[in-house]
């Protein structure tokens, strides 16, 4: 499955997108996170739809490089910082 979707719930752990993909609980997903005022996007070549409904699903994060995760952890800190 190819597709593309809107990010929102963002956590260290996971996050719910918005999208028109077909996708069901228990699927395994790689997942490329692209953020605002980012060039390049955040891999996540490991992670599982956890749940499913209508257009919209939760993932975890199951494997993630360190500099992603670097870079997920800043995004985190700018979002609460603007909040």
């Amino acid at each position: 499955i190819f597709g593309s979707g809107e990010v929102y719930n963002l956590s260290l752990g996971g996050c719910a997108v918005g999208s028109h993909c077909p996708v069901q609980a228990g699927l395994t997903v790689r997942v490329l996170v692209y953020v605002a005022g980012r060039v390049d996007p955040m891999p996540v070549p490991v992670a599982t739809v956890r749940w499913a409904v209508q257009d919209k699903f939760g993932i975890e994060f199951v494997t993630i490089p360190s500099s992603a995760h670097e870079k997920l952890y800043d995004v985190m800190r700018r979002l609460e910082a603007a909040s």
